[in-house]
């Protein structure tokens, strides 16, 4: 087992806790090849190109947890006013996702979006009510076998956010996610 994943929380049994939760789904089965990637693969190095001016030798990753949930809530106004001030004027947008941590906590969306069909919800709600839209493109931009760290992500992925527009649909006004990791 690579020094990473023992020093790390981003263990083998972390991810397991994940797949179980994913059931019997694409997503479990495509969460263990990642891992065994994660596990066997170096943290990336200034000696290759994409690296060159990345050093992680003082890079923690234990600082981070592989799952840190947090209490979904009905709906924007019970998001704590700190996040939402990242996000800027909420009233601009066709969507305002919102994930903190490992959680989507909230996703709007706007009613003219709704009324063309859009989907707007986090990756884990589109795995769940219809996996035909996700398996097979999941990971398909960045795949896995990429670096440790894609690797990682694709192994510990939580929340996340999925847009679907129907064709000759048009969406005329922003979608947006806001990200907040605190752990």
């Amino acid at each position: 087992m690579s020094e990473t994943a023992t020093t790390t929380r981003f263990t083998a049994d972390a991810m397991q806790e994940l797949a179980r939760r994913d059931g019997d789904t694409f997503s479990a089965r495509d969460r263990r090849l990642a891992f065994q990637q994660f596990d066997l693969m170096d943290m990336p190095s200034p000696d290759t190109e994409e690296w060159r001016y990345t050093d992680l030798t003082d890079f923690d990753l234990g600082a981070f947890e592989p799952l840190a949930e947090e209490p979904k809530v009905e709906s924007l106004d019970d998001v704590a006013p700190h996040i939402l001030e990242a996000a800027g004027d909420v009233g601009e947008r066709d969507g305002l996702a919102v994930q903190h941590n490992s959680t989507m906590v909230v996703c709007h969306l706007g009613r003219d979006a709704y009324d063309l069909g859009v989907h707007f919800e986090s990756i884990d709600a589109a795995i769940e009510a219809h996996p035909e839209l996700v398996e097979g493109k999941l990971h398909e931009a960045v795949t896995p076998g990429r670096t440790k760290f894609s690797a990682m992500h694709a192994a510990y992925r939580t929340a996340g956010s999925f847009i679907l527009v129907p064709k000759n649909a048009k969406v005329e006004r922003p979608m947006q996610t806001l990200t907040y990791v605190d752990r």
